[in-house]
């Protein structure tokens, strides 16, 4: 084997998951996400960001035009200032999923017989882990027409006071855009004990 199927070997997903195994800990399944699927859990931020944006350019550039006399040039720089800072945040919230899509060439979703892993490399290399316990309702949704879909596993709420009220924010937390996932959901239930329901071949 030479030196370019050594490097293949050592990117697929399996390999990439093996050195995060814990002692007695076998590896049950790892695949990458298709990249726009998890592009669409930070869909939401597209419209805001180019509200935000438009918000800024009207700051930077149609507010000092209305109020402009020649006096009053330097006086007007801090707008223009903080509109370009404002529409930079609505670019950058525009491109999320964008940047969200690329980023997920990075990720390995990972099935062990004690944990499910999402390994993030894109740029500094992280793991999250999660357990038995930290598994809540087993969800697979937005089933697509080549046999991919998406695993929710947990949903984190965060609530947010503000001056209008209180404001309850969902962050799912899954697998998302993946082959077979009906045999992905199977390993779940059998890794967090379920057995009712999974196949013979799987359980523990």
């Amino acid at each position: 084997m030479d030196a370019t199927e050594d490097d293949a070997v050592a990117d697929t997903p399996e390999a990439i998951a093996a050195p995060e195994l814990l002692p007695g800990e076998r590896l049950q399944w790892a695949a990458r996400p298709r990249p726009w699927p998890v592009a669409r859990q930070t869909l939401r931020a597209l419209p805001i960001g180019l509200l935000v944006m438009a918000t800024g350019a009207f700051a930077a550039d149609v507010v000092p035009r209305a109020m402009l006399v020649p006096s009053d040039v330097l006086a007007l720089l801090p707008i223009r200032s903080v509109g370009a800072l404002i529409a930079l945040a609505g670019l950058a919230a525009a491109c999320t999923p964008f940047v969200a899509a690329l980023l997920a060439r990075g990720t390995v979703y990972a099935v062990t017989t004690q944990r499910l892993l999402v390994i993030d490399r894109a740029f500094v290399h992280r793991v999250a882990s999660f357990a038995a316990e930290d598994v809540q309702a087993i969800m697979v949704t937005n089933e697509r027409y080549d046999g991919s879909a998406d695993i929710v596993f947990r949903q984190e709420i965060r609530h947010i006071r503000t001056s209008r009220g209180r404001y309850s924010l969902v962050k799912k937390i899954g697998f998302f855009g993946i082959d077979d996932p009906e045999r992905v959901r199977d390993l779940i239930r059998a890794m967090r004990g379920d057995v009712a329901g999974v196949p013979s071949f799987l359980e523990p």
